[in-house]
């Protein structure tokens, strides 16, 4: 609900065209369930300039900003083939993790803070089949993991910190279902006053299952 600005500008013909749209949302309320809530003033923004022909649609740039994010893609998208055929880059820039529990409410009960650094993200191949591989780190989080619930968990708040965290995936998305593996490393932290240093894990994910075959940290020298 609430105003909007949308402007698109477009030259060409029907099979070989250029576009450039540029919608300002800062004023219009979002809201999804409770997952995600967006209020009016918090600023939000898309810019994209586009080129078609002879089948193959060229993202020139395509900026998404949200908040403190700003997230980038480029690439190109074959509609001429049988399943359409993506190769496209995306890019953020650093932010900061603090006001994003107002976007989304689930994350205050993790009282998150500190910094997302660099995120790369590369879809290839058929859309109904495509690859996908995403890299993200950050230069230092905290966190709080909400206190058990049931008669036998008597654990309260936990406060943890991770620093010089990275995670790696790879994947793929078929007929709408995600999966893939991925390594996450840290090069120090704490959780519950436990120093950590040197963690790493592997996982997979699959059919909303999340796996973690292999764990490791070091503790208490």
């Amino acid at each position: 609900s609430g105003p909007a600005r949308l402007e698109i500008r477009s030259s060409g013909s029907a099979e070989d065209f250029g576009a450039q749209a540029d919608a300002d949302m800062r004023l219009m309320e979002i809201a999804f369930g409770d997952v995600f809530s967006k209020a009016g003033g918090v600023p939000m923004s898309l810019k994209s300039t586009v080129a078609h022909s002879k089948g193959v649609l060229t993202i020139k740039s395509l900026d998404l900003g949200l908040h403190n994010l700003l997230i980038n893609a480029t690439g190109s998208v074959d509609m001429g083939a049988k399943s359409p055929a993506a190769d496209v880059k995306i890019a953020a820039k650093p932010f900061a993790l603090e006001g994003w529990e107002k976007l989304v409410p689930m994350l205050t009960q993790y009282g998150l803070q500190g910094e997302v650094g660099v995120i790369t993200a590369e879809i290839s191949g058929p859309l109904d089949n495509a690859a996908l591989k995403a890299r993200v780190s950050s230069p230092g989080i905290a966190f709080v993991l909400p206190a058990g619930e049931g008669a036998d968990n008597t654990a309260g708040q936990q406060k943890g910190q991770l620093r010089g965290a990275t995670i790696e995936a790879s994947g793929n998305v078929r007929a709408g279902d995600v999966s893939g593996s991925g390594t996450l490393n840290v090069e120090s932290g704490s959780f519950a006053d436990i120093a950590l240093k040197q963690a790493s894990a592997d996982f997979r994910y699959a059919k909303g299952l999340l796996e973690v075959p292999r764990f490791s940290a070091g503790v208490f020298n």
